[in-house]
């Protein structure tokens, strides 16, 4: 089973990226390059909050990093919640 903190990591990733998308839209960016900037936004904060994590608390976690990364992470959540 996953673990609900991984499925928020999805979640967080999912919606940063599409948020920041939706922003560059509104500055007429082509689609494709709103999703590219937002996905690369995604990966800046998914390892500034692992570095935050470490910093604080001595936590480093890659599995955060790729959860957050990865919205497939979110959907077999959402999947296994049906079932």
């Amino acid at each position: 089973m996953i673990p609900v903190d991984k499925a928020l990591h999805s979640a967080v990733g999912l919606a940063i990226t599409f948020v920041v998308a939706y922003a560059l839209l509104a500055f007429d960016f082509n689609w494709w390059k709103a999703l590219l900037i937002g996905y690369f936004v995604t990966v800046a904060f998914a390892f500034l909050n692992e570095l935050r994590d470490y910093l604080a608390y001595g936590l480093f976690d890659w599995r955060d990093i790729t959860a957050t990364l990865n919205p497939i992470v979110f959907v077999k959540y959402l999947i296994q919640l049906k079932l």
